[in-house]
């Protein structure tokens, strides 16, 4: 039994992130976690449509000329829709959760979470500053 530093560099080692084939097997497979992992991309999607999709950090993310712009985060009760610059976005009603230096994040937990206003304001925000 090793019980020294070594064993404890060993348990503490950081896992390593689960790798997908492509966006689709990452919107499949979360979507067996939460349901509404699928509903959320496919409304970010039809609302800019110029945003590619792909996986990074294990996470579903949405790319403007590369640069990751917003993404998923799915839980078993809820979706987390994240701005990579969620600090920079205007939230007056402070619905934005989050308190590192760029991100910020709102909890999708129903569909009929996604038909509120501010939602779609952050997701306006973040694309103003792209477009």
């Amino acid at each position: 039994m090793n019980t020294g530093k070594n064993a404890q560099l060993k348990s503490s080692a950081p896992k390593k992130m689960k790798a997908y084939e492509s966006f689709s097997a990452w919107e499949k497979e979360e979507s067996t976690t939460n349901t509404l992992t699928k509903t959320v991309s496919k409304y970010i999607q039809s609302l800019v449509p110029e945003l590619e999709t792909v996986v990074k950090w294990g996470q579903g993310c949405f790319l403007y000329k590369r640069k990751p712009t917003l993404f998923i985060h799915t839980e078993p009760d809820h979706v987390q829709l994240g701005f990579f610059s969620g600090a920079t976005l205007a939230d007056p009603n402070k619905f934005l959760e989050g308190k590192g230096k760029y991100v910020r994040y709102i909890k999708i937990v129903t569909k009929k979470d996604l038909q509120r206003k501010d939602v779609n304001v952050f997701i306006s925000q973040v694309v103003s500053k792209l477009l």
